[in-house]
């Protein structure tokens, strides 16, 4: 839902801040960059903050390992766990008022039913969100965590990752039906809420406006505390973990993060302070 897609839409123009923070303690440096699943073209060049934090870090770190997200293998298989047993759709398994809201929502974006109803209702859910941004000019390829993870690579950086690539598919493919028709109308409502989302967030980031952001935020984890405990707050504590033991270790490493895992007292900016270290906003 949208409030996973506040992972970011970045302008690639120099603002008062970016989303961006420098954490120091121990004895190394981490730079967590607020990551993108879509960018528009124009978001390149990116910030010279950005270029910098990338060009002092020994090591990058995603989520998740990118090149077995990216796999074909792992793709067919996320499929798979997407699609609904033979002879089963979508329509017949929903509630009749979110049946209802779903035609609806899909007819005013000029889809055809048939699009999502062979699969299970957290993929529709995706669908649809993925489908508005794209809709908007916004573009998979060109994510912040694609753009950074093929520059490692061509270059010859250490890449790593947060969480092992089944937990970080389980988050969506392990939900229970009733969790995924939950997933689903949250969607659906923030979508509705929030029409003109891809401008909306790509602005606030223009701006450099977290409190914008956070506000945004604020609203998704009290209409949904659930799905922030599970997508956001949960994984966050984890990340802390792994992220301070890499500041320990004493290398420049660039964290790259959706950067909803970056605001509010949940962000990781937040709970490395109360851990005693230094984040400050670049």
């Amino acid at each position: 839902m949208v409030m996973a897609t506040l992972c970011g839409l970045w302008l690639g123009v120099a603002s008062a801040a970016d989303l961006l923070w420098r954490v120091e303690g121990g004895a190394g440096t981490a730079y967590l960059a607020g990551s993108v699943h879509l960018l528009p073209p124009e978001a390149y060049p990116l910030p010279a903050s950005f270029e910098q934090a990338y060009r002092r870090a020994d090591r990058l770190v995603f989520e998740t390992d990118m090149g077995a997200l990216n796999n074909p293998a792992t793709q067919m298989q996320l499929l798979s766990a997407a699609t609904l047993p033979a002879g089963q759709t979508l329509s017949e398994r929903l509630p009749a008022d979110l049946r209802t809201r779903l035609e609806s929502r899909l007819k005013d974006g000029s889809m055809p039913l048939a699009l999502v109803d062979g699969f299970r209702p957290w993929f529709a859910a995706v669908m649809l969100e993925m489908t508005l941004f794209m809709n908007s000019g916004y573009r998979p390829d060109l994510g912040l965590d694609q753009h950074f993870y093929d520059r490692a690579r061509a270059d010859g950086k250490s890449i790593e990752s947060l969480e092992p690539i089944a937990g970080h598919l389980e988050i969506l493919t392990g939900m229970t039906e009733a969790e995924q028709q939950n997933f689903l109308a949250a969607t659906l409502a923030e979508l509705e809420r929030l029409e003109d989302a891809p401008a909306q967030l790509f602005e606030l980031w223009r701006q450099g406006d977290v409190a914008g952001l956070e506000a945004l935020m604020l609203d998704s984890r009290q209409r949904y505390p659930g799905f922030h405990e599970c997508l956001i707050a949960s994984r966050n504590r984890q990340w802390v973990k792994r992220i301070r033991s890499m500041l320990a270790e004493g290398d420049i490493v660039m964290v790259v993060v959706g950067a909803i895992h970056l605001i509010g007292e949940d962000g990781l900016p937040a709970r490395l302070r109360a851990a005693g270290f230094r984040a400050v906003q670049q």
